[in-house]
């Protein structure tokens, strides 16, 4: 399996070597440019079914994570699915996503429920001491770190994204106040998007 990983696609940070050092991008101006490019792609989509994708590959691009997922409640609001993921080319992972597409997830349970029950991002450091069923699958699949986040309107869950990585992830204050505006974002263009499909009816 480690020879395999090794020739899959993985997320790598891309320097201009034409650019002085006092130049080059810093870690707060590439997330400034990931508000702007997540603003950018809100403002150019009809729906977030179509927006979803572009947001997930823009945030593992960006901030380096090996896959993203959009977990969406259902039409009676009791469980989270799966509906949306974008991921680097990696056989494990496709696998990792076939299996979690068949889990639904409660407030409170997974990942996904946790964030939804407390209607704030999760970081998941040690798969072990953490409510996470998947913990098999993304340990065979070399998914070392996880992080969720929920959409709001309000105070209400709408949904959660979730992403993985191949490290173990830090606490980052700065990056989960990031987060927080993205939440505020879509949260909105699902609001609005709700409105006008209420109005075409």
């Amino acid at each position: 399996m480690h020879d395999e990983i090794e020739k899959t696609e993985k997320p790598e940070k891309t320097e201009n070597p034409n650019l002085p050092e006092s130049a080059a991008p810093t870690e707060n101006d590439a997330r400034l440019i990931l508000l702007y490019e997540i603003g950018r792609i809100l403002a150019s989509a009809e729906t977030m079914n179509a927006a979803a994708p572009q947001i997930l590959e823009a945030i593992c691009r960006s901030l380096h994570f090996q896959l993203g997922e959009l977990w969406c409640l259902g039409k009676n609001e009791n469980v989270l699915r799966c509906e949306n993921d974008w991921h680097f080319p990696s056989p494990d992972v496709e696998k990792f996503l076939a299996e979690s597409r068949r889990f639904e997830f409660a407030k409170g349970e997974g990942l996904p429920g946790q964030v939804w029950e407390k209607g704030e991002p999760v970081l998941i450091k040690n798969y072990a001491a953490a409510n996470f069923p998947r913990q098999p699958l993304a340990i065979e699949s070399e998914l070392r770190g996880a992080f969720a986040f929920p959409i709001l309107l309000g105070k209400k869950t709408l949904g959660v994204f979730n992403f993985f990585s191949r490290e173990i992830l830090q606490p980052d204050e700065l990056l989960l106040q990031m987060f927080v505006a993205v939440s505020n974002h879509v949260g909105q263009f699902i609001k609005r998007e709700k409105i006008e499909s209420n109005l075409r009816e």
